[in-house]
C-alpha cells in the first residue's frame, strides 16, 4: 500500500496550497465546551483527507457513541480516509473509553497516539525519527503495527571532540548538497584544529521521499511548517566536505 503524507491545516489555511504530493488534514477538531459531543468541524475537505481529533478541550462527560457518530458523519460527508486522534493529555479512563469506541467504531483506519496504542489493535502514532535514527530502528519497539509518523524540519549537530560529543537541536537554517540515502537526511562536516562537527538535516523534499520510499506508512506534518517558501527551498551546492563518509556511517546509524 503506497504511502501517503497529509499536512494538518487549521482553519485560516485550510483553502491554502499544498506542496505537491501532500493531502490536507483538518487540524482543530476537538471536544465541545458546551455539549457532550465535538465542535469545529471543518467547512469543506477534498476526498481521502485526514481528520484530526485533539484534545485541547479537556474531555469531561463527553459521549463516545456520540462522538464516533458525528466523526463517522465527517468521514462520510467528506470522503475521508482516516482518523487521528491526537490526544496529548494525561491517560484517563474517559479518554480510553473515546479511544476504543471510535477505533472500533468508525469505517476509515484510526490512529492513536503511543499511550493509547498498547491495547488497541490501530496505527500507532509516533513522534518524528530523530534525524540520525534509521526507520528500521525507531519502528522496532512496534512490530507488526502501521505506524502514522509526525514529520517536521529537524537539524542536529554533533560536537565531537576529546571529551565525547554533545548534540545540539535546531531549526533548519542551512541548506546542504550532500545526501545520506540510508537516513534520508543531508548532512555537513565543519573541521577545527580540536573540533569536528557533523550537522545532519531533513526537509520537505527529503522527509517525502523518505515517505515514498517506505511503502504502507502514513507521515503528518504541520502546513505551517512544510508550506513556506524557505522551508521548500532546493538546496544548494556548498562548498565540499572534507569528507567523502556518508551520515549514516559517520554516525553508525544504519
Amino acid at each position: 500500500m503506497p504511502s501517503d503524507f497529509f499536512l494538518a491545516q487549521t482553519g485560516t489555511e485550510i483553502h491554502a496550497a499544498l506542496p505537491t504530493g501532500a493531502k490536507k488534514a483538518w487540524l482543530g477538531c476537538r471536544f465541545s465546551l458546551s455539549g457532550d459531543g465535538l465542535s469545529n468541524f471543518p467547512p469543506t475537505l477534498p476526498n481521502g483527507s485526514m481528520v484530526i481529533l485533539t484534545d485541547e478541550t479537556a474531555i469531561s462527560g463527553h459521549n463516545a457513541q456520540r462522538v464516533t457518530a458525528e466523526l463517522q458523519q465527517l468521514v462520510n460527508q467528506f470522503s475521508c480516509s482516516r482518523v487521528l486522534l491526537d490526544f496529548q493529555r494525561s491517560m484517563t479512563g474517559e479518554a480510553w473509553n473515546i479511544a476504543q469506541a471510535i477505533t472500533r467504531g468508525l469505517s476509515c483506519p484510526v490512529g492513536v497516539s503511543e499511550g493509547f496504542a498498547k491495547d488497541l489493535d490501530c496505527p500507532v502514532f509516533l513522534s518524528p525519527p530523530p534525524v540520525n535514527k534509521s526507520l528500521s530502528l525507531y519502528r522496532a519497539a512496534w512490530p507488526g503495527r502501521e505506524l502514522w509518523l509526525e514529520a517536521m524540519p529537524q537539524q542536529a549537530a554533533f560536537h565531537i571532540n576529546k571529551d565525547g560529543c554533545r548534540i545540539k537541536f535546531d531549526s533548519l537554517d542551512r541548506e546542504f548538497i550532500h545526501k545520506d540515502p540510508t537516513l534520508f537526511c543531508r548532512y555537513q562536516i565543519d573541521l577545527q584544529e580540536d573540533l569536528a562537527v557533523f550537522t545532519l538535516a531533513r526537509t520537505w523534499d527529503d522527509w517525502f521521499s523518505w515517505a515514498q520510499a517506505e511503502e504502507g506508512h502514513c507521515w503528518i506534518g504541520l502546513y505551517q511548517e512544510f508550506a513556506q517558501p524557505d522551508a521548500q527551498a532546493t538546496a544548494l551546492p556548498q562548498p565540499a566536505s572534507r569528507s567523502d563518509r556518508s551520515a549514516s556511517e559517520i554516525c553508525g546509524t544504519n
